[in-house]
């Protein structure tokens, strides 16, 4: 399950962890030699209350380098 806040709407969200259709991450790239990570994500976001708008994030990429 993900979850964020708006600060500026003062909005929660949360996902639905049963929509893997929506709500995945894939690792495209992992290489140990250079400690790179790689990939995408979508998430589906659901207002957790009343008066705020449902937050689909589409087509997510993310590059990071990592320590172990």
């Amino acid at each position: 399950m993900a979850s964020f806040g708006d600060i500026n709407t003062k909005c929660g969200y949360d996902t639905n962890d049963k929509d893997s259709l929506y709500n995945n991450v894939t690792i495209t790239r992992l290489d140990s030699a250079k400690n790179i990570i790689s990939g995408t994500f979508n998430f589906l976001f659901i207002p957790v209350g009343n008066g705020c708008d449902t937050v689909h994030i589409t087509n997510g990429r993310f590059d990071a380098i990592y320590e172990y």
